[in-house]
């Protein structure tokens, strides 16, 4: 138990030494124990001593080799498999390092072999790499350039970016200016940090000769263009000048004491006059589309009265021919959008000038409806209508109805043409439905854009009771449903027998009276009206031609007129129960009724620079009983504008008729003048009207902007013009008598 214990401390002693040395203890305290028996044994039998003590040195010396000799062996290898490991790393990296090379070749050579420029610089700005396009561009070796701050001279910096990263610019190079798209972008390490920044150029050489051409043909297309449109408005005022002239001569020389003869050829003068005039409105037109140079503007447009100015300016041409003219204006129409009102009215005076010049009876209507958010306008005729299959042509360019089965006048076949480009180019859409002699119906949807609220008349007729006594095709249903509108009631007559039977049922409070029935018609519904309880007033239909019988119809009893065509605010101003015994607001009377002639005649200032077209305009003006003063130019007009139609300051001109295009100074800038010295003296505004030659349809919105209140092309117009200064003696003398009134006082 002793040598145990013994034995267990021995254990706990060793168990801190290496565990190699472990066993050559243990073997060499087995060791000792067998050579104190060997001792022991060799007092007995020294030779058997000798040989175990031998054989045991041997075992003693094995146990202790042995271990050595196995940990040797593991070291060795472990050696070996470090070396081969080494080896296999060293063949590894050689590897790559060849692959890292092969690589670098690689893109080496891929960037020598680009026509881009690539360079490299450090943070100082010294060169650390170029490519071959680099140095070969600005002859210099790749060796002499890398380590310096070389910089190629810039002639030219363009197109700079926000950050200055990018640009184009002209660089000197061996083979002359070159250009090229630069773009720099930092070169940065693992951290983020900027080490390096690399550029690369791009040959835009020829992007830029291609640019530059391109920009020099813009250039000369927009110069050409330039002078296109100076070209068409030269010629259009050089070619209608003197067309003017011719008209306005035949139309004086028609007012004379002429022999039939003479007569029929001053007509047939006149006539192919207008038909030329006409012909180069359409072609001037026709370019200017076919070149691109239409212009379609966003304004805010009237359109119930755009309508009724169009029906107004065709009306004389309809009447002169024994047709109606008639305006049909939905309420729901807005009573403002915002649109082209010029290309509008062209759009319109072509469809009714063609319905005109086709029909010899019945009459041409315009209608106006409302459909979503479309404005659908109708063009009616009761004319000769459009062979079935003439009406997939029509629209074309120099496309004519059958002239010779239909003997109506032949025309060039631009006027619709250019109508449908128009409303094409505005959004819309137009068609046609027509039968050979049942008239023709032309439709143009054109879309709306920022309307204005409806305004809808109010029941201001509410319980009045209308009799309409017309013949007509279109007028009468017409001027009913604007009176059913605004809340009255309507009854049409066709004779002076139906309004008869009418009058003696006491029903009407107004009659509404055409004077195309006749006289006697007239007499006899004024007749009947006198026997009624409550006498009706009675209100004549006139057309402008019929204006000198106003009063002898007041003689007979009329109370008032209305002018065709008939606008709705006239009409129910007329009708109104409390409306004063007065006459059309566009010819208006005094208290007194008395002719057109009696007016005191105006004072009118002409500034016209052509002596045919001033001569013209003088005759006209002399003829309908008014003064003229006539100046050459725009300065002339100005300083006579300043001292007035004496000379002597006291009194101001009425009107001024002011050519557009003159020397010294043209009419657009003498009315500016005039407008702001108007406006620094107080002085109420004069009327201006513009007299142009020009065909082009801005040409109105230009005069208007400039401060005119009107626009007449020439050759002028007689019967609008005597119109207007009928309007306008009507309206200023009235005035001119209470100043004077109270002047006196």
């Amino acid at each position: 138990m002793r040598w145990l214990f013994r034995e267990i401390r021995l254990s706990g002693a060793l168990s801190g030494l290496p565990r190699v040395l472990v066993p050559a203890i243990y073997l060499s305290l087995a060791l000792g124990s067998l050579a104190g028996a060997a001792v022991f044994m060799a007092r007995l039998q020294p030779m058997v001593a000798i040989v175990f003590a031998l054989a045991i040195g041997m075992i003693a010396a094995a146990c202790v080799l042995l271990p050595i000799g196995w940990r040797l062996m593991i070291a060795l290898r472990k050696v070996r498999n470090s070396a081969r490991t080494a080896q296999l790393l060293v063949e590894e990296r050689d590897r790559r390092i060849a692959i890292l090379q092969a690589s670098e070749r690689s893109y080496r050579g891929l960037v020598d072999a680009q026509d881009d420029l690539i360079i490299r610089r450090d943070l100082d700005r010294r060169i650390s790499y170029v490519n071959d396009a680099y140095s070969l561009l600005f002859g210099k070796p790749r060796g002499s350039l890398l380590g310096t701050h070389f910089e190629p001279q810039r002639l030219d910096i363009t197109d700079h970016t926000e950050n200055n990263a990018s640009n184009d610019c002209c660089l000197m190079t061996i083979a002359g200016p070159r250009w090229f798209s630069l773009v720099e972008i930092p070169v940065r390490d693992r951290s983020g940090a900027v080490v390096a920044w690399q550029s690369v150029g791009r040959d835009i050489t020829e992007r830029k000769v291609s640019e530059r051409a391109l920009r020099e043909a813009r250039e000369k297309a927009e110069s050409a263009s330039h002078s296109k449109s100076r070209f068409l408005a030269t010629m259009s005022h050089e070619m209608r000048t003197p067309l003017n002239g011719i008209l306005g001569m035949a139309a004086l020389l028609i007012d004379t004491h002429l022999s039939p003869e003479q007569t029929t050829y001053a007509r047939a003068v006149k006539t192919s006059g207008e038909s030329l005039l006409a012909l180069i409105d359409d072609l001037l037109d026709f370019s200017k589309i076919e070149a691109g140079h239409l212009e379609l503007r966003r304004l805010p447009v009237d359109l119930p009265a755009l309508i009724e100015e169009v029906v107004e300016l065709m009306a004389p041409r309809a009447h002169a021919k024994g047709i109606e003219m008639v305006a049909s204006i939905d309420p729901d129409i807005p009573c403002e959008v915002r649109g082209d009102a010029t290309r509008i009215r062209q759009i319109l005076m072509n469809l009714v000038s063609n319905a005109v010049k086709f029909t010899d009876r019945g009459g041409v209507v315009v209608r106006a409806r409302r459909f979503g958010g479309n404005l659908a306008l109708r063009v009616e005729d009761t004319g000769v209508g459009i062979p079935a299959s003439a009406l997939s042509r029509i629209f074309n360019e120099f496309e004519q109805v059958d002239q010779h089965n239909l003997k109506r006048p032949a025309g060039t076949g631009l006027g619709l043409a250019i109508t449908k480009r128009l409303v094409e180019a505005m959004g819309g859409g137009v068609a046609v439905e027509s039968e050979p002699g049942a008239g023709s119906i032309f439709s143009v949807d054109l879309p709306l854009f920022d309307e204005a609220s409806i305004l809808k008349p109010p029941d201001t007729l509410a319980g009045r009771h209308v009799l309409i006594v017309s013949a007509g095709v279109f007028e009468g249903g017409t001027v009913a449903a604007d009176i059913q509108r605004a809340g009255g009631e309507a009854r049409l007559a066709r004779s002076a027998a139906e309004a008869v039977t009418a009058l003696r049922e006491g029903w009407p409070h107004v009659v509404l009276a055409d004077r195309r029935l006749g006289r006697s018609a007239l007499r006899e519904i004024i007749a009947s009206s006198a026997g009624c309880s409550a006498r009706p007033r009675i209100v004549v239909l006139l057309t402008p031609a019929d204006r000198g019988e106003i009063a002898a119809l007041r003689s007979e009893g009329c109370d008032a007129y209305l002018v065709r065509p008939v606008r709705r605010v006239s009409l129910i101003a007329q009708l109104l129960p409390d409306s004063a015994l007065a006459s059309d607001p566009r010819m208006p009377l005094d208290e007194t009724p008395r002719a057109p002639d009696e007016h005191a005649p105006l004072s009118i200032l002409l500034a016209e620079d052509n002596a045919i077209n001033a001569l013209l305009a003088q005759a006209l003006i002399e003829k309908l009983g008014h003064h003229v003063v006539h100046v050459s130019d725009g300065r002339g007009a100005v300083e006579a504008w300043r001292v007035g139609p004496h000379g002597d300051g006291n009194k101001r001109f009425d009107l001024v008729l002011m050519d557009v295009q003159m020397p010294e100074l043209d009419g657009a800038a003498a009315a500016r003048i005039i407008r702001t010295e108007e406006e620094e003296a107080g002085l109420p505004r004069c009327p201006i009207i513009a007299l142009t030659a020009n065909a082009f349809a801005e040409d109105r919105d230009a005069v208007l902007a400039a401060g005119m209140g009107e626009h007449m092309a020439k050759p002028i117009d007689r019967e609008r013009f005597e119109a207007i200064l009928l309007h306008l003696a009507a309206t200023t003398q009235p005035l001119k008598r209470r100043l004077a009134q109270r002047s006196r006082v």
